[in-house]
């Protein structure tokens, strides 16, 4: 039983990289929003949920940012207003919890699609190889969204997206 020659390794290896080469961010964003949508269909639909969720429903319901624990406790400052003011928004427009949590899973896979084919522009923006932004939004960012941020209940994602707008900014303006 033969093995691999180093030549068709090596010949693997720029086929590999050439095809690495020409992705680009729009097709990226497209594999990943399909990823994420379908991740996002098959997961269970969570029980309970965090507190950024239910200060946000609080502030869609009763018209203040609190009640983030399971028994209301009040007005609070224990989350930061950006999520909760997006949930609220988004379930000041729909029918119910289980509509909002579904439109939030959708703009939350937007974002994190465009998170990872971000990473293609920025990547050559720093001045890295090219490659390597493809690289790591296939290789890492791709599985670590999937298993992360299957669900409406966490603004990770848009975490990530304030942080690469500003990694995408190197040149001093």
């Amino acid at each position: 039983m033969g093995g691999l020659s180093s030549g068709s390794l090596k010949a693997s290896s720029r086929v590999v990289e050439r095809v690495i080469n020409r992705i680009r961010a729009w097709q990226l964003f497209i594999l990943s929003l399909a990823l994420r949508l379908a991740a996002d269909w098959l997961h269970p639909k969570w029980g309970v949920y965090p507190e950024t969720l239910r200060a946000g429903f609080t502030l869609a319901k009763r018209g203040y940012l609190g009640d983030p624990f399971p028994l209301p406790t009040g007005p609070t400052a224990h989350v930061s207003p950006a999520y909760p003011v997006l949930v609220a928004a988004v379930r000041a427009l729909t029918p119910s919890d289980n509509t909002c949590l579904q439109v939030l899973s959708i703009i939350l896979a937007v974002v994190t699609a465009g998170n990872i084919a971000a990473l293609i522009p920025v990547s050559r923006a720093l001045g890295l190889p090219r490659g390597s932004g493809t690289n790591a939004a296939t290789i890492v960012a791709i599985p670590c969204y999937v298993w992360i941020e299957l669900s409406p209940n966490d603004a990770t994602s848009l975490s990530a997206a304030a942080q690469r707008g500003s990694e995408g900014r190197t040149d001093g303006h």
